[in-house]
C-alpha cells in the first residue's frame, strides 16, 4: 500500500524520473510523493484551480481539480503504482470534479475515469478525461 506525502521541490535530474518536469506552468501546483516501504515510488502534480475553458459534453467551463502529471520512478512500473497512487488522490480531492489531459487512456480508464468529448470539433486537442462526484 503506498503512503501520500506532500512533496516540497523534486529533483528533476534524479535516477528513475526522466519524465518529471520541474517547470510550472501554473503558479498553484501541488506535488506529491507516494512511498512504499519508505521508498519513493511515484510522483503527481496537481493544478487544484485548473480553469478549463474549452467546451465538453460532460464537463461546463469553470475551475476544476487537474492532475498535470503521474510519473512512477521506471523500476517500478507495472505494478499498478500508478492507479493506486491516482486513487489517493481521488480520496484528497473527495467532492471535487477531477480531470486529466492525458494520451494514457489505460491508465484513466483503468481507474475509471472517463473520457470526456469535446464539442467544439478540435481532434487535435489531448484527450481529456474526468472523475465525477
Amino acid at each position: 500500500m503506498l503512503e501520500l506525502r506532500e512533496a516540497a521541490q523534486f529533483d528533476p535530474g534524479a535516477l528513475g524520473w526522466g519524465e518529471w518536469k520541474d517547470a510550472a506552468l501554473r503558479d498553484s501546483k501541488e506535488e506529491f510523493s507516494f512511498f512504499e516501504e519508505g521508498e519513493e515510488v511515484a510522483r503527481i502534480r496537481i493544478y487544484p484551480q485548473y480553469r478549463l475553458r474549452a467546451p465538453y459534453e460532460e464537463l461546463p467551463p469553470g475551475v476544476y481539480v487537474c492532475v498535470d502529471l503521474v510519473v512512477v520512478r521506471s523500476d517500478k512500473r507495472g505494478k499498478r503504482r500508478g492507479p493506486e497512487a491516482v486513487a489517493l488522490m481521488v480520496n484528497r480531492y473527495a467532492g471535487q470534479t477531477m480531470i486529466a489531459f492525458s494520451a494514457a487512456d489505460s491508465l484513466w480508464e483503468d481507474v475509471g475515469w472517463v473520457r470526456a468529448v469535446r464539442t467544439d470539433g478540435d481532434d487535435l486537442a489531448w484527450p481529456l478525461f474526468f472523475h465525477q462526484v
